[in-house]
């Protein structure tokens, strides 16, 4: 994916977050975030909007965006409000823009975009999971967003946040994109993931969007095949977790 792709998804989950927040009690739980009601994940996603926003402000030396907090406003218009700065961010720049990020290694808005992508489609599955079933990621960023996962999880691991296993393998396998395979290797220091084909400890065939769910543990929404042995999915799972606790 490029810049603009990035781009476009972030506009189009931050689209589905507002109607998703339209839905359902705030007071619900999340039951994927279970630390956050509805309306504390709906504050958290538009400090997330907030947050990045002001970050590539200072990258580009122009004024920093409106912010307040949630309080007593209509959380799906506070949401939407902060959702639409965020977007016009990201339009008003270029991906190669210099900015501070968490990753030394890419201190540029296309790591924020990428990141936010993710973030953003995963949150958004949370967010209507709280009042009814969720929707599939798009299967481009999904697959993307599998290859981000492994990134996440070998910088957990290498900052010290999760421990891997012992030489497991795990071999994904996406069915409705081209060329969607990975080959995992879990180390105790490292994951290493590359695309290929490849026999696994542990083989799934599912869609991207339901591989990327399992990875980030969210309920799957199709056929999903296990060949071998699922403990090493687990053994993943202990050193990469995503909700937010």
């Amino acid at each position: 994916m490029r810049y603009d792709d990035f781009v476009d998804a972030v506009e189009r989950e931050a689209g589905r977050i507002g109607e998703a927040a339209n839905r359902g009690a705030m007071t619900d739980p999340s039951p994927t975030c279970p630390a956050f009601t509805k309306r504390e994940l709906v504050g958290h996603i538009g400090e997330f909007y907030g947050f990045w926003s002001h970050l590539i402000c200072e990258g580009r030396g122009v004024e920093k965006t409106a912010y307040s907090e949630l309080e007593d406003q209509d959380p799906s218009e506070w949401l939407s409000e902060l959702g639409n700065l965020f977007v016009e961010q990201f339009r008003a720049t270029t991906g190669e823009q210099a900015m501070w990020t968490w990753n030394e290694a890419d201190q540029t808005v296309g790591f924020a975009a990428r990141r936010a992508c993710h973030e953003l489609s995963i949150h958004r599955v949370d967010l209507e999971l709280v009042s009814g079933p969720s929707s599939a990621v798009e299967s481009s960023v999904a697959a993307d967003g599998i290859d981000e996962v492994m990134f996440l999880a070998n910088h957990g691991a290498a900052m010290g946040f999760g421990a891997f296993g012992s030489g497991e393998t795990m071999h994904l396998h996406g069915t409705d994109v081209d060329d969607a395979e990975w080959m995992v290797h879990l180390d105790p220091d490292r994951v290493t993931a590359t695309h290929e084909h490849g026999k696994g400890d542990l083989a799934i065939r599912a869609t991207v969007s339901d591989l990327e769910m399992l990875l980030y543990q969210r309920p799957i929404l199709g056929e999903v095949e296990y060949f071998g042995n699922k403990e090493v999915l687990a053994t993943f799972h202990n050193a990469f977790t995503f909700n937010d606790e």
